[in-house]
């Protein structure tokens, strides 16, 4: 997942390739939208960024896909308009070393944090028709 970039630039390049020349309506546009787990978030928040630019936060996953597309010149202009971040929040641990860190990431969802998060389904699909919205028009 830490180096995710490189695989997630080859599968847009698909995407894009299969869906060009596809007629764009109100709800459809081509953008991509990266979930993301929220280090620095209550489990349950949602975080909606737009664009590559502003702080990762120490999250390798996104620093690697917004390096691949900037390295690919996709780092600006229209793609910028048509690239967004949800971060689901999951908390951290009290700890700040980097084996807790790990450790707290990858380990296992307790019930009720996996209950909320499960709780922010129909949120997300708000959000995410909001932006496919938006993306179509920043794209016409």
């Amino acid at each position: 997942m830490n180096v995710s970039g490189p695989a997630v630039l080859s599968a847009w390049r698909a995407f894009v390739k299969d869906h060009a020349g596809a007629p764009s309506t109100d709800t459809v546009g081509l953008g991509l939208v990266v979930l993301h787990d929220e280090l620095e978030a209550m489990p349950g928040t949602l975080k909606v960024r737009r664009g590559m630019g502003g702080s990762v936060k120490g999250h390798n996953g996104l620093k690697s896909v917004i390096s691949s597309f900037r390295g690919a010149g996709m780092g600006k202009g229209d793609m910028e308009a048509r690239f967004v971040r949800m971060g689901i929040g999951i908390g951290r641990p009290v700890g700040r070393s980097s084996k807790e860190v790990s450790d707290y990431v990858l380990g296992k969802v307790v019930v009720a944090e996996k209950e909320v998060i499960e709780g922010l389904v129909g949120k997300l699909v708000e959000l995410l028709d909001e932006e496919g919205k938006r993306i179509a028009k920043t794209v016409r």
